[in-house]
């Protein structure tokens, strides 16, 4: 249907049925809304240049630059570019929304793939290519080694997502390594008092026993 042979159909309902319209109405302006802020999301990734959003709280933090350090699915540490760094007066922000950011380099071919998740895929569709997405991530997961900075992702505890530190062995067999977090990440932990991950106040970086597919490698050691 297009839109001249909607427009014919609303002409012919009754009253009941043209009031009921508001709630379809109200559902797709919602939809629509939401692919889009999906869609700005979704582009942004470890690494990513990105731009602080208009609808940033303190509203001081509107159009700083930086690249995204790490991200955890909610919230995204941002390592400020020279001008924004000078500007705010302070290099690193943490705990930026995701939804508040706007990626500015992004690759026109993942562009295309993010599009073709939010508005095409079918539910058939999304099961094959998170299958494709998984045995891409372990494809490139392969060449872990000893020495690359890494960030924590896809595992659980979700509360560890994000954290970042430097590989410190590589088990090749069961495709784990041990990470050993950074001050900053292992403080994280601490505070978070976990019963399963107690960090003594006198340890500075914390190891975590991971699977090659739970890090992503932000540097070569």
């Amino acid at each position: 249907m297009n839109i001249d042979t909607a427009l014919a159909n609303v002409d012919a309902l009754s009253q009941p049925q043209a009031a009921a319209l508001t709630t379809a109405l109200i559902a797709r302006h919602k939809l629509l809304k939401d692919q889009h802020a999906a869609r700005i999301t979704a582009l942004v990734t470890v690494g990513s240049t990105v731009k602080i959003r208009d609808n940033m709280r303190p509203r001081t933090l509107c159009g700083l630059v930086g690249v995204v350090r790490s991200m955890n699915g909610k919230a995204a540490e941002i390592t400020l570019d020279e001008r924004s760094a000078a500007e705010h007066r302070q290099q690193q922000l943490d705990g930026i929304p995701l939804a508040a950011l706007e990626a500015l380099d992004s690759a026109q071919s993942f562009a295309q793939v993010v599009d073709f998740f939010l508005n095409h895929a079918t539910i058939e569709d999304l099961t094959t290519l998170n299958g494709a997405r998984k045995r891409r991530i372990e494809a490139l997961a392969s060449g872990l080694t000893t020495g690359d900075q890494v960030v924590v992702i896809d595992v659980r505890p979700k509360f560890l997502a994000g954290l970042i530190g430097a590989v410190a062995s590589v088990n090749k067999t069961d495709r784990t390594c041990e990470v050993l977090l950074d001050e900053a990440s292992t403080d994280r932990v601490r505070w978070l008092r976990s019963p399963k991950y107690t960090v003594a106040d006198t340890t500075k970086r914390y190891p975590l026993r991971l699977r090659f597919t739970q890090v992503l490698i932000t540097g070569r050691g």
